[in-house]
Parts: C-alpha cells; sequence; structure tokens
C-alpha cells in the first residue's frame, strides 16, 4: 500500500483559508463601497442646501436693492411680509424664526420670478426676512470709499425647512449698501458677513 504523503492534508485547509480571506476582503470593499456612497450622498445633500441658501440670499439682496421692500410693512413694530421694523430679533434662535415662517417673504415674490422651478421646487417653502440695523461710521465696513457716504447696514435672516435630504437651516447675511452709490440696481450694495445660526 502506498503512504500518503504529508502535504495532501494541508491542502484544504490551505483552500479554506484562501476563500475565508477573499470573503473577507469582499466584506471590506462591500463597506468601503457604502460609505463612500453615504458619504457622496451627503455631500451633495450639503451642496444642494448651500446653493439653495445663496440663491435665496439673492433673491433677498435683490429685494433690498429694489428700495421697496420696506413699504410692505405696513403694520408697526414686528415682522410683516418679509420686514422686521423695530423689534429687536439679536437673540431669536432657529426655532423662533421657522415659528414665524408666514410672516417671511417667499423666494421669488419680490423679484417677479415665482414661476421658476426653483421656486416651485426645492425654495417652495423657504422664506427671508430683512432688518435695517445702525450703521456706526465709526466702525466702517471696508471696501467703500472713503469716506463712507451715509450707508445703511442690512441683516437678511434666510430660513430653509427640514426635508428628508436636510435638517431645518437658518443662516443670517449683513448686507451693506450706501445711500449714494453710483452703482444702481443689482450691482449696488456688497455682502459683508454670514452667520449660521443652525448646525
Amino acid at each position: 500500500m502506498p503512504r500518503l504523503e504529508p502535504a495532501r492534508g494541508v491542502a484544504l485547509p490551505m483552500v479554506l483559508g484562501i476563500v475565508l480571506a477573499m470573503g473577507v476582503s469582499l466584506v471590506a470593499v462591500w463597506r468601503e463601497v457604502r460609505l463612500q456612497t453615504w458619504t457622496l450622498r451627503q455631500h451633495v445633500s450639503r451642496q444642494q442646501t448651500r446653493q439653495a441658501l445663496q440663491t435665496l440670499a439673492r433673491d433677498a439682496q435683490r429685494d433690498v436693492q429694489s428700495g421697496t421692500a420696506w413699504l410692505r410693512n405696513t403694520q408697526g413694530p414686528g415682522c410683516q411680509a418679509g420686514v422686521c421694523t423695530n423689534i429687536d430679533t439679536s437673540l431669536w434662535n432657529a426655532s423662533q424664526w421657522a415659528a414665524r415662517a408666514s410672516e417671511g417673504a417667499r423666494f421669488g415674490e419680490a423679484s417677479a420670478s415665482q414661476a421658476s422651478p426653483l421656486a416651485q421646487g426645492e425654495l417652495a417653502n423657504a422664506r427671508y426676512w430683512l432688518e435695517s440695523l445702525p450703521y456706526d461710521t465709526a466702525l466702517r465696513v471696508r471696501g467703500g470709499p472713503e469716506p463712507l457716504s451715509p450707508a445703511r447696514l442690512y441683516r437678511i435672516t434666510l430660513w430653509l425647512p427640514a426635508t428628508t435630504s436636510h435638517a431645518m437651516q437658518v443662516e443670517q447675511v449683513l448686507w451693506f449698501q450706501e445711500d449714494t452709490d453710483p452703482r444702481t440696481g443689482a450691482a449696488a450694495g456688497q455682502q459683508v458677513g454670514w452667520r449660521k445660526l443652525t448646525e
């Protein structure tokens, strides 16, 4: 009777070891692909939210530049039609702004672009509010001609409600505009600050 070679008994454990190593590698690759997919979706969602907020901010800035926004608040102190006057909102949090959504201006309302796909899609329920803040000429905002002519500082609050792809977003923009800016319309004024009220 022929004697078995000792190497033959090692073949099965080696094959099982190779199959196990391949299985572990496949699971690791699958987990990495899932993680990368999730990360990409989060990045796309954040980018879409950022673009929506910037678009809403541009719409509010056009509203300020038109010079007619302040005529919409006829009730005195408080917020109406996206304009807040004679009221201190500096300590308001995101929930307080959300509770006042009915008092905000809708995207496209002032710029007559409510028929746009954005006004009917991502920004359909978005709102913004405008406030005129006291401007201290001793604390100059850089960028205007020196010496600065009479100017206004506006705070624009942007509110984007929560959806399945992102949480509620509330951000504020400071907009600086000189009364005698020789530029007219969309060229007048400049953004000088951006603050996030939600994380």
